[in-house]
């Protein structure tokens, strides 16, 4: 689930395919640690208007010393059948809370969202943006929105990319010490395969026994 801290007002202006009940949305307004929470995560989560939620935060500490906020789920967003369901997801809150109440990096943000009048304006509104932070120790890289989906994608790519190949190195450790116990179980025993063999065993069923025998050393 995604969540962040938002000028509401200003948010649901430039993405008007997110709808908010408008007596939903003044008690957001009115409420320091009020949420909008979208339809499908309010319920894949159980949740609903009036609760109190807890939410972890994985780079924001809060003034208590914690990395823990809490929020009052006040808005479902979306949450008609004819609503984009694509904007069912996530919760957002007011920004001033989280900025107000954050240790480090006060008064700064991620993301500015632009919308445009004229799409043919989009170049160019990109490149004037950038130059008034182009002297900036937050210097900005505009993007259109298509640019930007495709940047995550990337991203996840890579993500992707790194677990396979975390995932091809431990396949090789265990193929590695597979092999290991193997050698070190037929060195070991070579006068009792030997008794075996006399005896009439197959060498497939000896191999079946060292393979077995490997497996339970491993486990």
């Amino acid at each position: 689930m995604s969540s962040a801290g938002v000028d509401i007002v200003e948010f649901l202006d430039v993405i008007p395919e997110m709808r908010v009940p408008p007596a939903q949305l003044d008690r957001v307004l009115a409420t320091r640690d009020g949420a909008i929470v979208g339809s499908s995560t309010a319920n894949r989560f159980g949740w609903r208007l009036g609760d109190r939620i807890p939410l972890k935060s994985a780079f924001w500490q809060n003034d208590r010393g914690n990395e823990t906020w809490s929020f009052e789920v006040l808005a479902i967003a979306n949450d008609g059948p004819d609503d984009d369901k694509l904007y069912a997801d996530g919760l957002f809150f007011d920004y001033r809370y989280l900025n107000e109440s954050r240790l480090v990096q006060k008064d700064t943000v991620q993301h500015f969202i632009v919308a445009l009048d004229d799409p043919a304006r989009a170049a160019t509104a990109a490149r004037a943006i950038d130059e008034l932070f182009s002297n900036s120790s937050y210097r900005t890289r505009t993007l259109s929105e298509k640019q930007w989906v495709s940047s995550q994608l990337r991203q996840l790519e890579d993500l992707r990319w790194f677990v396979r190949v975390v995932v091809g190195a431990v396949f090789f450790s265990l193929l590695f010490l597979t092999g290991t116990m193997m050698i070190q179980a037929t060195k070991s025993r070579t006068p009792e395969f030997g008794i075996l063999k006399a005896m009439g065993f197959r060498d497939g069923a000896i191999s079946v026994m060292i393979l077995a025998e490997s497996g339970g050393h491993l486990r």
